[in-house]
């Protein structure tokens, strides 16, 4: 049930790839806003307060989960909820346009449609082009793929937690700002990081990708987002301190084009083996 649920979301992400990929969230923020107020000694109390945001809207989830337990009405609700987590597809074609827009456009399309955050000074090429690229591969891994195994595993509850959690974080004053729902999304997504590791290293460079993601079991000093950035280096075997030199602004224009449908191919072929190993464990187990 849960792969077809998946299989459901992913083809209604084609049938409203048309729709910009921010999805429809402000209620969660103006539910946090009304916590706040109402309650304002949760300030000085994060576990309350992220307690409070979190458990209303997935029990919610939970109950609905139950309401809808027959096989038919379970796929449609997961379907649909997985939706709303994943956002909507389309970014092949929206990478398409943002390569063949002009300099001037490329950062307010960025933005817009392939989840770059907006910054405080106005990015060089050079920078606009590494963080499209990096957000190409975060962003579907936090909607997509850490969303993919907590969804098997706990089912909609398990799919909306990771959802709910990172919008929990957008929605923090001081992006930096120390929080304990920030070690709460580390440790939700160490697992899923270290399957896509996996994924990458099949689908690339296996042996120098998987002896990386061995030396990286015990690695607590970088983030999971460098982490998943060295694992796609090395899944497409480059060289991640020349590509450090180099000055994505100046190459030509299908250079840079080619390295971020690179990645973004990367991403695909990682997914495929994501479906292949849960149709193996839906086929192989009880």
């Amino acid at each position: 049930m849960k792969l077809l649920a998946i299989i459901l979301a992913i083809w209604l992400q084609k049938l409203v790839g048309t729709i910009p990929i921010n999805q429809p969230d402000s209620w969660f923020k103006s539910y946090q806003a009304w916590l706040s107020n109402r309650f304002p000694r949760l300030a000085s109390r994060p576990v309350v307060e992220l307690l409070l945001c979190l458990a209303p809207p997935l029990l919610i989830v939970a109950v609905l989960d139950s309401i809808f337990s027959s096989f038919l009405f379970a796929i449609l609700f997961s379907g649909i909820l997985l939706l709303w987590v994943f956002g909507s597809g389309g970014i092949r074609d929206k990478l398409a346009t943002y390569n063949g827009l002009d300099k001037t456009s490329k950062m307010d399309y960025a933005t817009a449609h392939l989840a770059v955050p907006e910054l405080a000074q106005k990015p060089t090429p050079d920078q606009l082009h590494r963080a499209v690229r990096e957000s190409l591969l975060y962003t579907t891994f936090s909607r997509f793929f850490a969303t993919f195994l907590w969804f098997a595993v706990f089912g909609p509850v398990g799919a909306v937690l990771v959802r709910l959690i990172n919008l929990y974080i957008q929605n923090l004053d001081d992006p930096e700002q120390p929080h304990i729902c920030r070690n709460l999304q580390h440790v939700i997504h160490w697992l899923p990081l270290k399957i896509h590791g996996f994924a990458f290293a099949l689908v690339g460079d296996f042996l120098n990708t998987f002896n990386q993601l061995v030396r990286d079991l015990t690695n607590v000093s970088d983030s999971n987002r460098v982490q998943l950035v060295r694992y796609s280096f090395l899944a497409l075997n480059k060289n991640q301190n020349e590509d450090a030199q180099t000055d994505w602004g100046a190459v030509e224009q299908d250079i840079a084009s080619n390295d971020l449908n690179q990645t973004l191919s990367l991403i695909e072929r990682s997914r495929l083996v994501w479906l292949i190993g849960l149709a193996m464990l839906v086929i192989l187990g009880p």
